[in-house]
Formats: structure tokens, sequence, C-alpha cells
């Protein structure tokens, strides 16, 4: 599968890009409901109509793209990740994301099952989520790029990712 994705690299960006965002609106289309529902009740000329749900998560979608794409050329540089090839591995990345939104967003179907399952949901299921992704994307990089030298040094900076991002997430979430 790698292979393919590496003889038609561009294609495969774009749709691996395109699924992003795609399964971003997926993942957080609950949340971007209650994000224009807010905006209607604050603003009082805008008002909450079909239309605009899919556009903000669109939006955002985009953007979080974005700053995913900064971010893995950021976290490359900072934790000297010299050895892995970074078109490849943001392309890699960005596949693991589309498989993260797209578990989130299956899991938040719970929210219209049983709405109490909501305060723990934002919670559990990015953690769900994230800690899947986390250990598939790790055995790939491994599988595809690691050696014993570079593999413990890897670990580590993933392991550090996962919990300094699961510790911002959650305090943002309590707070919200």
């Amino acid at each position: 599968m790698i292979e393919k994705l590496r003889e038609k690299y561009a294609l495969s960006a774009w749709l691996i890009r395109i699924a992003f965002v795609v399964t971003y609106v997926f993942a957080f289309w609950y949340d971007t409901c209650g994000i224009v529902d807010y905006m209607s009740m604050i603003f009082v000329d805008f008002t909450a109509s079909l239309w605009y749900v899919p556009l903000v998560a669109v939006v955002t979608g985009i953007c979080m793209l974005g700053i995913l794409m900064i971010m893995v050329s950021v976290i490359i540089n900072f934790c000297r990740l010299y050895y892995l090839p970074k078109a490849e591995f943001t392309l890699i990345v960005t596949a693991f994301f589309v498989l993260r939104h797209l578990i989130m967003g299956v899991l938040k179907l719970l929210y219209y099952i049983t709405p109490i399952i909501h305060i723990w949901g934002q919670l559990l299921i990015p953690l769900i989520a994230t800690l899947i992704c986390a250990i598939l994307f790790y055995k790939t990089v491994k599988k595809l790029y690691l050696n014993n030298l570079n593999e413990p040094h890897f670990f580590k900076c993933e392991l550090i990712l996962f919990i300094v991002y699961f510790g911002v997430t959650s305090v943002a979430t309590l707070v919200a």
C-alpha cells in the first residue's frame, strides 16, 4: 500500500487531504452544531441555518489541515527526526488522522443515542481514537523507517507528544 502511495504521491496527497477534511467534518459535526447554535444566540444578525454547520466544519477542517502540516514539520525539526522522509511522513501522519477522525465520528454517534455519554465522551472518545491510531502509527513507522538505533528515540518523542497533547486537550475540555 505504501508503494502505491509513493508511485502516485501527488494524487495520494490530494486524496488524503480531501479525506482529512471530510472525516474532520464527520468527527466534529456534533461539536460544530453546538458552536453554530452558540454563535446564533450571541450575534443577533446571525441566524443558524442548515448551510452554516457544514460551512463552518469545512473551513475549520481546512484550517486544521494547515495546522497539522505545520506541526508535523515543527515536530520533525524539534525532535530531530531527520532520518524520516518529510513528505512521506506528513502523508502517513495525515492518513492516521483520517483514521482517528473516522473512529471518533463513529463513536460520537453514541451522543445521538444516549446524550448522557456526552460528558465522559468528550474525554474518552478522543483518548480511545488517538491511542489506537498512535499505536498503529508507531508500528507502521517502525516497519517502514526505523531500525534498532533510532527506534527508542522515536518512541520517546511519540510518547511525550501523546502525553502533552492529552494534557492540553483535557484541560481545554474541562475548562470549556
